[in-house]
């Protein structure tokens, strides 16, 4: 699609996600899950994805990351609607900690009408500049 000559450029809003956004959060990552993976899993599987339950768990790590692994979350949005979002978190693999990658990102997702924008690595970027650390150390590629 050809942009207008004096069409405004998107701006895309990269932030920390807060326990208000546990809903926001829960419709796209089930709406992700369900774009990207028909064909991949059973369709049964993506039919019993939950908004509810996702929103249920998501509020649970916002509300106390420490709990959860020391999860943060940052989310992409575009004109106030929540286009996607990346969660980093401590590492998991004893075998990686001990090479010097303290953190790992679980989750990239961006709703597929907004993906092939940039958004996806501005998130990762995002969440490593928080982190105070190099991609590298992040676990993301440059």
């Amino acid at each position: 699609m050809r942009r207008e000559e004096n069409a405004a450029p998107e701006t895309i809003n990269i932030r920390l996600a807060g326990a208000s956004d546990a809903a926001k959060l829960a419709q796209a990552h089930v709406a992700s899950w369900v774009e990207s993976y028909r064909g991949i899993v059973p369709d049964s599987l993506l039919a019993s994805l939950s908004v509810e339950r996702r929103a249920e768990s998501w509020l649970r790590i916002l509300d106390d990351p420490a709990k959860e692994k020391d999860t943060m979350v940052t989310v992409a949005e575009l004109g106030g609607e929540l286009v996607g979002f990346g969660a980093c978190s401590a590492q998991r693999t004893e075998g990686l900690v001990a090479d010097g990658y303290d953190g790992e990102i679980g989750a990239i997702y961006v709703l597929r009408a907004y993906q092939r924008r940039g958004i996806g690595k501005r998130l990762i970027h995002r969440i490593c500049e928080i982190k105070a650390r190099p991609l590298s150390v992040c676990g993301a590629l440059t």
